[in-house]
This record gives C-alpha cells, sequence and structure tokens, in this order.
C-alpha cells in the first residue's frame, strides 16, 4: 500500500519513510505541505497520508481541512505527525480532519499500531462502499423488473356485474 508522506525535516523522513519500507509500505515522500495536497487532490492519491505539522507553503492542519472540504471518491485517512504536544494542539489537529495524531519524536511501534488501525478503517470503508454500491444495483434491478412487470401485466379493467342474479325458479317436470 501506498502511503504519502509529507514532512520537511529530512531525518524524520529517511526514518519514518525506512520504517515504512521494512514494514511493506511504499512511502511516496514529499517536502512540504503544498506538494502533499497537489497529490492527494489527485485520482491516484494515496489512501494514507502522514503529514507534519509545520511545513512549509501549507501546514499539516491546513491539508487536513482542504481535503476534508472536497469531495473525494475514497476519503484520506490522515495521521498527522507534530512535536507540538499540548491537548489544544492535538484537538485542533484533530478538529482540521486529521484521523489521528502523534507526537514527535515518535515510538515506531505506536506508529506501526496506528498504521494497522489506519487499515482497519480503510478496510472498513471500502467494505462499507461495496455494500453500498451491492444495494444500489439491487434496488435499480428490483425497480427495473417492477416497471418490467408493470407493462406486462396490466390488469384488465372490470366490468361491472350484478352481485346477484336472479335466476328463474326452477320447474319440475
Amino acid at each position: 500500500m501506498k502511503i504519502l508522506l509529507a514532512d520537511d525535516d529530512e531525518i524524520s523522513r529517511k526514518i519514518i519513510a525506512s520504517f515504512l519500507a521494512r514494514f511493506g509500505y511504499e512511502a511516496l515522500v514529499v517536502q512540504n505541505g503544498a506538494e502533499a495536497w497537489d497529490i492527494l487532490q489527485t485520482p491516484q492519491a494515496p489512501p494514507l497520508a502522514i503529514c507534519d505539522w509545520m511545513m512549509p507553503r501549507m501546514t499539516g492542519p491546513e491539508v487536513c481541512s482542504r481535503l476534508r472540504s472536497i469531495k473525494q471518491p475514497v476519503r484520506t485517512y490522515v495521521i498527522l505527525l507534530s512535536s507540538r504536544n499540548s491537548k489544544l494542539d492535538i484537538v485542533k489537529g484533530l478538529d482540521a480532519g486529521a484521523d489521528d495524531y502523534i507526537v514527535k519524536p515518535c515510538d515506531l511501534t505506536e506508529l506501526q499500531a496506528r498504521l494497522r488501525v489506519a487499515l482497519r478503517t480503510l478496510n472498513h470503508e471500502a467494505q462499507l462502499r461495496k455494500t453500498i454500491t451491492d444495494y444500489e444495483a439491487l434496488i435499480r434491478r428490483h425497480t427495473m423488473l417492477g416497471e418490467m412487470a408493470g407493462q406486462r401485466w396490466r390488469p384488465r379493467p372490470r366490468r361491472h356485474r350484478p352481485r346477484h342474479r336472479s335466476r328463474p325458479p326452477r320447474q319440475e317436470p
């Protein structure tokens, strides 16, 4: 799976990118928020992004906020990575649209666990999209069958018949 890694600190980028590679992820590495934003708007955008908070040209929370303001066919899961560790900063990052928040320097086993959470979430969302697509197809088929049945089986107009027929009395021989 591809993961976008946006961080202006070269050492952090190299450490996290090598960690991602070691665990089977393909890191798409950029150095600032504007590059991350450009990639995340494309149809080929990775489903998961790790963004630093403080980056040139656009901050991590700005990237999150912009992502949440556009319609995406597949919603990007964003982990915000920052040395800002106050509760207020964490709340601001999550309120900007991040799905998770990790304080730097990050423990790589914690990052690995949070990536597993992200993958579970992405898999659940994919299953939900498939279920919705299946239901929509079922509704279209049902509607089409109803229309076809309505065209074939039109009820005949009913003629008015008297409820009781009067019969002549039976004669005995």
